[in-house]
């Protein structure tokens, strides 16, 4: 008698907790973080970016056929669709997930830095692109083009340690392979970074987000 009276609580607690799900609990199933290849089905038409998981709230934008975006893997179905959430460039929003395919960017010398990338920040202001051969920063009005000597894995798991000069200075650019929020940024990059410049007899120290540039991922 106990053990049936037992069983007939541990019924009621599960059937309570699924009485009070959220919708957003009962109807999500969330994927891996990463990259996402924009596939065709034939059509050859645009992918719709939406504010909302729905086709009904604000267009955000479009999407080209094999533009690669990133996710954090968030997922909601809706009206027996499921869509999936993204960040394009300076975007976010939700696509149909069925639009969508995991793919990851080539990278250089076995470690986790993309083939070819850039970097940022608002404040203070600064950019960078690099690729197989240099780095190419943007100070505000400086400008470095440092060449690359040596990509190899750093100290913890996720970094790459790159090391390079260019006539007036030298550079350290550390890489982590992991989200980034960014001061003042609201949407989601994959990558950070800090990159210390020596020359003159003084260093400066930079720190921003990153994301992979679509050559990293078509070869190009």
């Amino acid at each position: 008698m106990h053990s049936s009276f037992a069983r007939f609580s541990l019924w009621l607690v599960f059937m309570n907790a699924l009485l009070w799900l959220t919708p957003s609990q009962a109807n999500s199933t969330d994927v891996p973080v990463g990259y996402y290849r924009v596939v065709d089905f034939g059509t050859g038409e645009t992918v719709q970016l939406r504010a909302d998981p729905s086709h009904s709230s604000k267009l955000m934008g479009t999407l080209n056929i094999d533009d690669v975006v990133f996710s954090d893997g968030t997922r909601h179905i809706r009206n027996d669709l499921t869509w999936q959430r993204v960040r394009r460039n300076q975007f976010e929003g939700w696509v149909e997930a069925s639009h969508l395919r995991r793919t990851s960017p080539m990278t250089l010398a076995k470690t986790n830095l993309p083939a070819a990338g850039s970097c940022g920040a608002s404040s203070p202001p600064w950019g960078l692109r690099w690729d197989y051969h240099s780095v190419r920063m943007s100070l505000f009005p400086e400008n470095h083009e440092f060449i690359v000597h040596s990509v190899q894995p750093g100290v913890s798991p996720g970094t790459v340690l790159v090391n390079g000069s260019d006539p007036e200075a030298a550079m350290t650019f550390v890489y982590s392979d992991e989200i980034c929020h960014g001061e003042g940024n609201t949407t989601l990059s994959w990558g950070s970074a800090y990159i210390l410049i020596r020359g003159n007899g003084a260093e400066r120290l930079y720190k921003g987000c990153c994301n992979p540039l679509r050559t990293a991922f078509t070869n190009k």
